[in-house]
């Protein structure tokens, strides 16, 4: 049985909408609840979080179009053709791999030396997939826009 060539993209999209209104329904929650009541629902909320990510695993494997094997610092050429959206998302991009960064801060005294090193790791991959994945290709797209020394 193949896979239909639209099904990933649409469960994907599913999956990026049902996020952003769980991450709404936790902002809503911190504001509007008493601090102990935040710290429970963000609990649940993360394992939901983890749940998605497992379907969005799960979905990247049945994509029927083959990824070329990585070439680094370019792995994949994701258009975004508007400069403004470009600088956004690149803004974006940055932010999220500061927050990632100070994160492991938090669990270096905070978790046991091996959670903290897969924890690591895993932080590890996610800012060298924010690079190669979405930065370089709209650097590559926007030089104007590229920080300098950013190679």
């Amino acid at each position: 049985m193949t896979t239909d060539p639209g099904a990933p993209q649409q469960i994907s999209e599913i999956m990026f909408e049902a996020t952003g209104q769980l991450l709404e329904s936790i902002r809503l929650v911190r504001e509007t609840c008493p601090p102990e009541d935040a710290v429970a629902y963000s609990r649940g909320a993360r394992q939901i979080l983890c749940q998605i990510g497992k379907i969005l695993c799960l979905v990247s494997s049945m994509d029927p179009v083959e990824s070329p094997q990585p070439e680094k610092p370019l792995r994949r050429d994701p258009l975004v053709p508007n400069i403004a959206t470009a600088q956004q998302v690149s803004e974006t991009m940055f932010q999220v791999s500061r927050r990632l960064t100070e994160s492991l801060e938090v669990a270096r005294t905070a978790v046991p030396k091996d959670t903290f090193k897969a924890y690591a790791r895993g932080v590890g991959e996610t800012l060298t997939d924010i690079m190669y994945e979405v930065l370089n290709p709209i650097f590559a797209m926007h030089p104007s826009i590229e920080p300098k020394g950013w190679k």
